[in-house]
Order: C-alpha cells, then sequence, then structure tokens
C-alpha cells in the first residue's frame, strides 16, 4: 500500500473515531444522530439507570430547513419517556414547530402522547440553556418519540451537523426524561426522572486536536520519505 494511501485510510478511521467521541453516529448524507448518554445526578439516581437515555436525529430537508427527531431508548429493563426536549439551533435567527408526538407502549400502559407546547429558551436542569425547548406534559402524556422542524432565517445550512450547535460550551440537544421500570405504566411511575445529554464538547474537541495533530505527522512523514526517495 502507498504512503498516499495509507494516509487516507488513518485519516478515514480516525474521522469515525471522532463521530463516535461526539455521540453521533453516521447516516445518510443529510442526516446525523446523536446519542444521549450522558445522565444527570437525578437520572442516574436509580440502579441500573445508566442509560443511553434517546436518539436525536437532524435530517436536513434543504438549505434552510430541518426536522428532528427525539426517540427514547429501551435499555437496561427501563423505557426512558420523554418529557421535555431541548436543542441549540445553529441559527442567527430561526424559527420552530412541533410535528408530532408518540407513545410507543401499549394502550392499556395508559400513556397518552398530546401535543408539546413551544417553550421557547430554557435551561435544562444540570446542562445549560438551550435556544429551543418543547415540553410542558404531565407524565400521562410523556412520549417514546416526538418530532420538530426547524426553519433558518438568518441564514443556511450546509449539512444536518451544521443544524444544531455543538461546541463553546453549548451542547447540541438535551432531554427531560422519565425512568420507568419495564413494563411501564402510568400507574408504576417513574423510577427517576432527571435530564440527559451528549457528551461534552470538550472531549469531542480533544479528539478533533489528536486528529490534527496525528494527520501533521502524517504529512512530516511523507515528506520525509519523499527526501529519503
Amino acid at each position: 500500500m502507498s504512503q498516499k494511501l495509507k494516509g487516507f485510510w488513518v485519516l478515514g478511521a480516525l474521522a469515525g473515531l471522532l463521530m463516535l467521541g461526539m455521540g453521533a453516529k453516521p447516516a445518510l448524507a443529510d442526516s446525523v444522530t446523536y446519542v444521549m448518554n450522558n445522565g444527570n445526578a437525578g437520572l442516574t439516581s436509580c440502579a441500573g439507570c445508566t442509560g443511553p437515555y434517546a436518539n436525536v436525529t437532524v435530517t436536513l430537508t434543504s438549505a434552510t430547513t430541518a426536522t428532528v427527531t427525539i426517540t427514547s431508548i429501551d435499555t437496561g429493563g427501563y423505557t426512558y419517556l420523554l418529557g421535555e426536549v431541548g436543542v441549540n439551533v445553529h441559527a442567527p435567527s430561526f424559527t420552530a414547530a412541533f410535528v408530532s408526538a408518540s407513545n410507543s407502549l401499549p394502550g392499556s400502559a395508559g400513556f397518552s402522547a398530546g401535543t408539546w407546547s413551544n417553550e421557547g429558551s430554557k435551561n435544562m436542569d444540570g446542562f445549560g440553556s438551550f435556544n429551543q425547548v418543547f415540553g410542558g406534559v404531565q407524565f400521562n402524556n410523556t412520549a417514546t418519540s416526538i418530532t420538530i422542524s426547524l426553519t433558518n432565517t438568518g441564514g443556511t445550512w450546509a449539512s444536518a451537523g451544521d443544524v444544531l450547535t455543538a461546541g463553546g460550551g453549548a451542547l447540541p440537544a438535551a432531554v427531560h426524561s422519565y425512568a420507568c421500570l419495564d413494563p411501564c405504566t402510568v400507574t408504576e411511575g417513574a423510577a427517576s426522572t432527571g435530564f440527559a445529554t451528549v457528551p461534552e464538547p470538550a472531549s469531542i474537541a480533544l479528539l478533533g486536536t489528536g486528529m490534527l495533530a496525528i494527520a501533521g505527522a502524517l504529512r512530516r512523514r511523507k515528506k520525509q520519505t519523499v527526501v529519503a526517495n
């Protein structure tokens, strides 16, 4: 394998590691999924409530429009129901709209996901302020999936990864989650409740710095090989 091909292979592998480090799963070119696996003390207070808690999928539908779907995760014997969702939209100005909410648990469980309220900008306990939050529901109206639409009124997005902010101390998304022991019912209630988000931006920045350092080392090695030849 040539030195050039080796360099491309290593950089590709590092890019994949960076995606995993920021809680993002590679998907289609116009879609990205973040995994919420960082719960606060309230959510992790029950034994086994270690997550992951939810997936956040951003789909770019045009240069100025996108949808965000938050889906709860059932893992470790718990269903993590959604009671509030917040995102940090990467745009100088934007509009947001509630699209739908649903609860996939059996009707006998007693849940009925309703229409969620636009709460504007709000602090999500322990994870800072988010410039767009939807919520205002009681436990019996929690959801396993919610979709919102976003319109960038102050610019454009180049990719799905540009839609939400991740960096500068800001987190892309967070949820208020209820850990409900399976089989989950309204009567049973929640074993714990709290907030969850994606990994901290600091760890993302650290991975990015490591990638740049290794890329620089590869370039220097290539130059040395050329001189030696």
